[in-house]
């Protein structure tokens, strides 16, 4: 296997249980949940560069907040 698939890999893992756990100490619904795991995961796929100088609870933060908003 080719470590950027590998390195991939492991960035979604991570972000699938940041995610869960942040919004669960939001008490967030789980439509709201849904909806930031679907924006992660097209951030992630779509524009890796991304990642680029940020971290990635700043990314999701910033899903929540947008989700939230919307």
């Amino acid at each position: 296997m080719q470590p950027v698939n590998m390195f991939f890999k492991r960035v979604i893992s991570v972000t699938a249980e940041k995610v869960h756990d942040l919004c669960e100490h939001l008490k967030l619904e789980s439509s709201v949940v849904e909806k930031v795991w679907t924006v992660m995961k097209m951030q992630l796929s779509s524009e890796p560069q991304l990642l680029v100088n940020r971290q990635l609870d700043q990314m999701i933060m910033c899903a929540i907040y947008g989700v939230c908003k919307v």
